[in-house]
């Protein structure tokens, strides 16, 4: 039993990406649950895509070191809310820095040259994989509803997980470009600490 036990632990800790070690699914079905999340998320890209695309999101975001969650700040301006994942974060324009360093924790940004969420077309949000804010994504279920809340106005929009996309590469530039002609959240996060590490995607209509 000890042996079978200690060699799921080594599988699970091999298999498991970094920002979900140690963090059960929030939906809460069970270990049945955690392997399909799982699944997607170890199925690792290829090499390819066009020199184009690869260029294009050069510039997208790296993750940085585990950080404690803050006191829970009151709630002013527009949030992007998954109840379900328990993320809930406060939207602001980024401005496309690779340079973790240069993107702050508990924040969720819209990439330059996107639109703003709740207009027609692609929103590219992106935040830190730090459990709390945008690594819960990798257990992300199509389904899964979403809020762009804005506390200024009341206003609320709605959205559901459409489409999980999974690991990209770092460099590909897909769907940061992705047309569309409704309102569109796509939202990235990494799937390491390595600065040119895979990253995960999750659009929702």
């Amino acid at each position: 039993m000890i042996v079978v036990v200690s060699t799921a632990a080594l599988i699970y800790n091999a298999v498991t990406p970094a920002p979900i070690l140690g963090h059960p699914d929030p939906h809460g079905d069970g270990l049945a649950a955690v392997e399909r999340g799982l699944q997607a998320a170890i199925s690792a890209p290829g090499t390819g895509g066009s020199v184009a695309s690869r260029t294009a999101s050069a510039h997208a975001p790296a993750a940085v070191a585990t950080a404690a969650p803050p006191a829970a700040p009151p709630r002013t301006g527009v949030w992007i809310e998954i109840p379900i994942l328990n993320i809930a974060l406060p939207l602001a324009k980024g401005n496309g820095s690779a340079n973790a360093a240069n993107i702050p924790l508990w924040k969720a940004f819209v990439y330059p040259g996107t639109v703003w969420p709740g207009r027609p077309g692609n929103s590219y949000i992106y935040a830190h994989a730090q459990w709390g804010m945008f690594a819960n994504l990798l257990y992300a279920r199509v389904g899964d509803a979403g809020y762009i809340h804005d506390y200024g106005s009341g206003r609320v929009l709605t959205f559901h997980v459409s489409r999980i996309v999974g690991q990209v590469r770092y460099n590909d530039g897909t769907w940061l470009h992705y047309q569309a002609h409704r309102p569109t959240l796509t939202l990235q996060t990494c799937m390491d600490w390595n600065p040119t590490g895979n990253r995960y995607i999750v659009q929702l209509t």
